[in-house]
């Protein structure tokens, strides 16, 4: 997966304070699958090789979007940079970092540098400018912010964060009704009521 240097790049970040100190916060975003646990949006996160530069793995949202993750830069105890998309050029650059506020309180910083030009590929040029400034970016702007929450509520409670718990987002998710039936039915729990 290349980055395409002549492109636009518009940025969003997130940062969140963890009552934790960093040791336990890196702990947590250097374990491989983290995002089983800690992403509100992640229906799967399936890893290849992790821990170091080359590392990769995927993500599949609960709205069937797959995208594979490439990590080019990784400082132990410190955080990483990866790069993510589902075809030749990646859609997106994103940096992990974290940082001492306290002995007992940590920083966890997302930033997100999108590259609308892949992403938006498929919209007509007449549009693209109102798409990318009323629908996708504050999406997007929503989403970091959903995924700081996510690993601030992980690493404070040590319970799974739940599909869509910090608000629903139609770039990444379904509604949370839907998320629970494909779940039911997935394990076979679902009971088809009009059989009676």
């Amino acid at each position: 997966m290349r980055i395409y240097n002549k492109i636009t790049r518009h940025r969003v970040f997130s940062q969140v304070n963890i009552n934790a100190d960093t040791s336990k916060v890196w702990k947590t975003i250097a374990t491989p699958g983290n995002l089983n646990l800690c992403h509100p949006f992640c229906k799967e996160n399936q890893v290849s090789t992790w821990g170091e530069v080359g590392a990769q793995d995927s993500i599949e949202y609960f709205n069937g979007l797959k995208l594979d993750r490439e990590f080019t830069d990784w400082k132990e105890g410190e955080g990483y940079t990866l790069k993510i998309g589902n075809s030749y050029y990646a859609s997106a650059l994103v940096t992990w970092s974290i940082d001492d506020v306290t002995e007992d309180q940590t920083a966890l910083r997302i930033q997100i540098a999108l590259f609308p030009d892949i992403i938006l590929d498929r919209v007509p040029k007449l549009f693209k400018k109102a798409a990318l400034n009323l629908v996708y970016m504050p999406l997007m702007r929503r989403y970091v912010q959903a995924v700081t929450k996510g690993f601030k509520y992980y690493i404070e409670t040590g319970k799974q964060v739940r599909a869509n718990q910090f608000g629903y987002n139609p770039l990444f998710s379904k509604r949370r009704e839907h998320i629970e039936l494909a779940s039911r039915v997935r394990v076979g729990e679902y009971v088809n009521k009009s059989l009676g």
